[in-house]
């Protein structure tokens, strides 16, 4: 949500338009109080799911991320990345590692874990994209993979 665009009730009144046209909700921890009026993040999955989204993604910053598919709901914790330059693009990070893991079918854990990683990884760099990493970095950082040569 880039409150720049707009005011925080144009958004809120847009985005619970289309919400029943989503099928997998990626926000932000500090966006579910914005849409919901509140900050029980349970709670907010299952008001998402109200709205017939299959699949719903809290990101969390340094403290992980929450997922739910309607069967119940995934916390995994962060990743801590191994320096701290820069935290443009984390988000963006997280939100693209997550749709490649899930897309290539891994599972809602599986998927968080590797959206956590990436954006553990892009905050070692400065930059909004410059430190989205290799598919096959990703699982190096995950212990996953041997370093690859390039």
């Amino acid at each position: 949500m880039r409150l720049k665009m707009w005011t925080k009730e144009e958004a809120k009144e847009f985005i619970k338009k289309i919400l029943p046209e989503v099928d997998i909700l990626l926000i932000g921890d500090e966006e579910v109080e914005l849409l919901c009026g509140h900050s029980n993040l349970e709670k907010a999955i299952q008001e998402f799911h109200d709205y017939g989204i299959k699949n719903v993604i809290i990101k969390r910053g340094k403290y992980g991320a929450i997922g739910s598919s309607g069967d119940g709901i995934c916390y995994v914790d962060a990743i801590k990345p191994r320096a701290i330059v820069d935290t443009v693009g984390a988000g963006d990070g997280f939100a693209a590692g997550f749709l490649t893991a899930f897309l290539k079918g891994e599972s809602l854990e599986e998927s968080l874990r590797f959206a956590n990683a990436v954006g553990s990884l892009v905050v070692g760099v400065e930059g909004d994209n410059e430190g989205l990493p290799y598919y096959e970095d990703v699982l190096v950082h995950l212990g996953e993979n041997k370093v690859v040569e390039r």
